[in-house]
């Protein structure tokens, strides 16, 4: 896995280098009258970067040089992840979009009470293996997402189909 990076994806990571490249590169190109700096000032008061989500990590920066951030991950993010895969809906009643605990992109969507948040991302292939996605829903349990297809067909297990306004709503017998 490779350190925090294997569970904060390879996209996620490129992303956020991107921006900390994008963050040096406005140091290092800074210029003020038309006049180009050829070294930096350190800042007056010091600036704290953090990165919260699937990964989190924080680190001071004053501009005096680089820095380098340590992320860690949440251990629970891949099996939360498998649990939730794409098209699947989350209820909780805090308001908080899921992607700031365990990563993923989700969207609000109508709910008669709490608040339901949809999962949009395409997913990784490693995140859902059948095993994770049925421990995490033991016999009894209600999944619900915005799809027409039993659970068991992806995942295996038996699933009953059980009445629901909007998403599709199955539960676990077997």
């Amino acid at each position: 896995m490779g350190g925090s990076r294997g569970l904060m994806g390879a996209e996620a990571f490129a992303q956020l280098r991107a921006m900390v490249d994008a963050l040096l590169a406005k140091k290092a190109d800074c210029a003020v009258d038309g006049v180009s700096a050829k070294s930096a000032v350190k800042l007056k008061t010091a600036r704290r970067i953090t990165f919260e989500g699937a990964a989190s990590g924080s680190a001071l920066f004053d501009g005096s040089g680089d820095v380098t951030v340590t992320l860690s991950s949440s251990a629970q993010a891949p099996s939360f992840l498998a649990a939730h895969p794409p098209g699947s809906i989350y209820r909780e009643t805090t308001g908080r979009s899921p992607a700031a605990e365990w990563g993923g992109s989700w969207r609000l969507v109508d709910s008669l009470d709490g608040f339901a948040w949809l999962r949009t991302d395409s997913g990784r292939s490693d995140n859902f293996t059948a095993a994770q996605f049925l421990a995490a829903h033991p016999v009894g349990c209600i999944f619900e997402w915005n799809k027409a297809t039993n659970p068991g067909a992806v995942y295996g297990g038996t699933w009953v189909d059980r009445p629901s306004v909007g998403a599709f709503l199955y539960e676990r017998t077997e």
